[in-house]
């Protein structure tokens, strides 16, 4: 089956969505921009991803990038660079296609769900690459719900209710599994340029 892509329509809706899952992130954890200069992370839609950063049947997957300290300019380089690489068809199957009433709250879900892990990953210095994966997983599910259940987008309440339960020890939904890596930068902080210049491509 061939891979859907989202539209212009819909990467204007990431790019709302973007924008309203750092400011909520932000605001729980306080973070500044200051905070987010020190884990630098960008957004890539499926047609910009390499073979590697394939996200399979995740909605996202989440990939560190890391800058030999050798290669770091002075001390307030990030030595990290995170991707957050997006399923484009599985993100628009799971909202029920590309319409921005169900769209938007469900990518606000999603990359808040990857901003978490990117704040406990550089600010709160929890391992990127730990062995209690689960645990992590359940107690970013629990954080992520308690920054979105406030949040007054219609129909946040419904992607809440099924993506990210409020009973503990829920089971993930199939098409649901988050992975990460771990690669070294390339002449740079990003193995490989991007091309695009849409919405999706934003970065910090």
């Amino acid at each position: 089956m061939a891979e859907r892509f989202f539209t212009r329509a819909a990467l204007r809706t990431l790019d709302e969505a973007a924008r309203v899952a750092e400011d909520l992130t932000s605001d729980h954890f306080r973070l500044t921009s200051r905070d987010w200069r020190h884990m630098p992370y960008e957004i890539r839609t499926l047609r910009e991803l390499a073979a590697w950063e394939h996200p399979g049947r995740a909605f996202a997957h989440l990939v560190r990038y890391d800058r030999p300290l050798e290669a770091k300019g002075s001390g307030g380089d990030a030595r990290h660079f995170y991707r957050i690489c997006l399923h484009d068809g599985n993100i628009l199957a799971a909202a029920g296609g590309g319409h921005k009433a169900r769209l938007l709250p469900f990518l606000v879900y999603v990359l808040t769900h990857e901003l978490v892990h990117v704040a406990r990953f550089g600010k709160f210095a929890h391992g990127f690459l730990s062995n209690r994966h689960l645990e992590e997983e359940r107690r970013v599910d629990r954080l992520t719900r308690e920054i979105l259940a406030p949040c007054p987008i219609p129909g946040m309440g419904g992607v809440l209710g099924r993506f990210c339960p409020e009973e503990a020890g829920a089971t993930r939904r199939e098409g649901d599994p988050r992975g990460r890596q771990i690669l070294p930068m390339q002449g740079g902080r990003s193995p490989c340029p991007s091309t695009s210049t849409n919405a999706g491509n934003a970065t910090r």
